[in-house]
């Protein structure tokens, strides 16, 4: 059901006229799905409603959303331009740079023939006065390490990857992971960028707003009194040509080994609350020696943690006794180096027995 179209209630009536039978015939060889107004199929969207619009062709685009002719195909371009910026984010892109060439053109359709079958169907232009202006455009991507391109060791492992990625996209959005399945443009470039690691990669989309189905779906509905004059005709043609540039996979694999040195620290001060003090106390000390470079840095959280781990050891009677046969600070000199509960431990083995 690629292509649907909603007509009013009373071509359904079962004493409808010759005529009202004859059209829904005629778009039905035709290839279009025909449905009452009444009968609205509320599993699928309309140009992002609920609610469709009677005498509208409408195209299925991607999961349950179909849009009508007038905007189908800027959609199915600005889906296919979402999918492509994400593929380049999470395939190492370093850059992408879009030319996009628009064509505008006044025409007059001077010839219409569409016949009762489905062979001689054309539609004729006369070009009046055309228009091509270049727009262009640029974005550029931090190096997040590429973690998926970097673990998938098959083109299956990436594709699930990608899927377990997209599905994590809120679903009112227009991104399908079954469109980006089935694109074969996508997928190449992503399957080349997966096995052939290329530095770079140059990827076109065409955006025609014109439509031969949507012509003579209107043409048919012209001579039943149901769609406007389609004597003069405004579309436009953009051709969006995309270069994009990666970053090398040595570049990656820095980021990417470092991104996972952090996130094992990161578990650690999770765990261990004198590795976390232990991250508080440098970030300060960086900070502050900003202000007094002779700054020695603040050891406190460390030494009143190091009290409470005492407690719950049950020996704080016994360092609170080594802290008053040793004066001048020395334990806070030692708090200045704790850097993980290990170290607390083995200080309170080598000094409290």
């Amino acid at each position: 059901m690629n292509n649907l179209i909603y007509l009013p209630k009373y071509y359904f009536k079962k004493n409808c006229c010759t005529s009202c039978n004859k059209l829904i015939e005629t778009l039905d060889l035709r290839g279009i799905y025909v449905l009452s107004i009444e009968k609205i199929n509320k599993k699928y969207l309309y140009n992002d409603s609920k609610y469709p619009e009677v005498n509208i062709l409408y195209t299925l685009l991607t999961d349950n959303k179909y849009y009508s002719d007038r905007i189908y195909s800027q959609k199915k371009t600005e889906l296919e331009r979402e999918i492509l910026l994400l593929l380049t984010g999470i395939l190492g892109g370093n850059t992408i740079t879009c030319n996009s060439y628009l064509k505008t053109n006044d025409s007059l359709i001077i010839n219409q023939n569409i016949k009762a079958g489905l062979v001689d169907e054309s539609v004729q232009y006369k070009h009046i006065n055309s228009e091509s202006k270049l727009v262009e455009k640029s974005e550029n991507y931090d190096n997040t390490g590429a973690s998926m391109l970097i673990n998938s060791e098959s083109w299956d492992d990436l594709k699930a990857e990608i899927k377990k990625y997209f599905d994590k996209i809120d679903k009112k959005t227009i991104i399908s992971y079954d469109y980006f399945n089935s694109n074969s443009d996508l997928l190449l470039f992503a399957f080349k960028r997966f096995k052939l690691k290329l530095s770079s990669y140059n990827y076109k989309i065409e955006e025609d707003k014109s439509s031969e189905k949507s012509i003579q779906v209107r043409t048919i509905l012209k001579g039943y009194g149901l769609s406007g004059d389609l004597e003069s005709n405004y579309s436009y043609s953009k051709t969006h040509l995309y270069n994009i540039k990666f970053y090398n996979m040595d570049e990656l694999k820095k980021i990417y080994d470092t991104k996972q040195l952090q996130q094992k620290k990161k578990e650690i001060r999770e765990n261990d609350i004198f590795s976390n003090l232990r991250y508080e106390y440098e970030i300060n000390n960086t900070i502050m020696k900003e202000i007094d470079p002779n700054w020695g840095g603040d050891e406190k959280p460390i030494y009143n943690e190091c009290l409470k781990y005492a407690e719950k050891l049950k020996i704080h009677e016994k360092l609170q006794q080594w802290i008053n046969d040793n004066p001048s600070g020395k334990f806070n000199g030692s708090c200045h180096w704790f850097k993980s509960k290990a170290d607390v431990d083995y200080w309170f083995r080598e000094h409290l027995k």
